[in-house]
């Protein structure tokens, strides 16, 4: 399977290449698929996976305040 075969996949949204950077973004439907499946479509399109970048900000806990009396 190639990396351009990946949008073929029922659950990928979109495959973008960046050459220069040497990064691979894809979107996928996550109630689709799950993050080791795209792992493994990956792999097999012949690119080894180094990371993973999140585009969500990380959930920061939010601290509670004291009640006013």
């Amino acid at each position: 399977m190639s990396l351009s075969r990946l949008r073929e996949v029922y659950g990928i949204r979109s495959v973008e290449l960046n050459e220069t950077e040497k990064t691979v973004r894809i979107e996928y439907d996550a109630t689709r698929l799950t993050a080791a499946t795209v792992y493994q479509l990956i792999r097999r399109a012949g690119v080894l996976v180094a990371g993973e970048v999140s585009l969500l900000a990380p959930d920061v806990p939010v601290e509670a305040t004291p009640a006013a009396s």
